[in-house]
């Protein structure tokens, strides 16, 4: 799970669910995170690995039951350490032809600043 927060809330999304898919070339998490900082403004902007209790406290604040947020935790752990491969090669069948980059600056950046107006 990503997570932007800021003065105007949290914002948070999941690109773990098809890592190979999210962008048309390799993408690492240090380097999506600059590329979203640079579309809303903030060069500072960095990926950060939440430890793996406050993961699984987030998951169990949400109603997911405690044996469920356990595992859907330890899965979080085994993305972070590398440890989940693709299923499939990349392909163009299941690669988006949008980088990391056009997504930050042309639907990420407009949602954030949008909601932060409304803040």
């Amino acid at each position: 799970m990503w997570s932007i927060s800021s003065g105007h809330g949290t914002y948070s999304w999941d690109v773990r669910q098809y890592p190979h898919r999210s962008a048309a070339a390799a993408r690492t998490r240090a380097r999506s995170a600059a590329a979203i900082g640079a579309a809303i403004g903030n060069a500072k902007l960095s990926y950060q690995k939440f430890p793996a209790f406050l993961v699984e406290q987030g998951i169990k604040q949400l109603g997911i039951p405690k044996k469920t947020a356990g595992l859907m935790t330890e899965m979080h752990e085994a993305g972070n350490d590398g440890l989940l491969n693709p299923q499939e090669p990349r392909s163009e069948k299941n690669t988006t032809p949008t980088s990391i980059e056009a997504f930050a600056k042309e639907v990420f950046a407009p949602a954030y600043k949008a909601k932060a107006a409304t803040a």
